[in-house]
């Protein structure tokens, strides 16, 4: 009888560890599955990193183009349309209520944002300055089509990275209800 006991016993603690072993690894797989991290963490990463769920489409693409032309038309598709958030964050920003937002530092802000222009610019000269030049010359040739439209993603991301963070280091942040709302795609 007690033989029996201590068998059942030995055999019902084996059973847990196993069963839990077997549930640590499946939460491990489980938790490093893109659906995971996309259900469960998308917002948390997005604001993070102000990455966009719907940009992931366009990045599949352009890592299956097969070509050069195809790598420089997704590439371009790809920074399209994350300028296009772009565009709408820029928006929500200088539609922030009048309630939430004092006029010199609306003006401040949308100051800074409106030299996008002049900062892309000198960007392009660092990243690119012999973008303008024939192949012959120095030039980069077909390889700008898709190095180009990556490197404005990253940029354009950089800049809205940085309005956040004007957004939320300002002194007039807590009136503004949801600074991460701004920032969500």
């Amino acid at each position: 009888m007690k033989n029996q006991n201590l068998k059942n016993i030995i055999l019902i603690t084996i059973t847990m560890i196993v069963i839990s072993a077997l549930m640590f690894v499946a939460g491990i797989f489980v938790a490093n599955t893109e659906w995971f991290n996309d259900t469960f963490y998308i917002k948390s990463r997005q604001m993070q990193n102000l990455e966009i769920k719907s940009l992931k489409p366009y990045t599949k693409v352009y890592n299956l183009a097969d070509s050069q032309y195809n790598s420089n038309q997704t590439s371009t598709a790809r920074y399209e349309h994350y300028h296009e958030y772009y565009l709408k964050v820029v928006d929500r920003i200088k539609n922030i209520p009048a309630d939430e937002m004092d006029e010199l530092e609306r003006a401040e802000i949308i100051n800074y944002i409106n030299g996008y222009d002049k900062r892309k610019e000198q960007m392009e000269q660092v990243l690119f300055p012999r973008m303008n030049q024939r192949v012959q010359e120095g030039g980069y040739g077909t390889l700008i089509g898709s190095a180009y439209p990556s490197a404005m993603i990253e940029f354009d991301r950089n800049e809205l990275i940085t309005y956040r963070f004007i957004l939320k280091n300002m002194y007039f942040s807590h009136y503004i209800d949801d600074i991460d709302a701004i920032f969500e795609e």
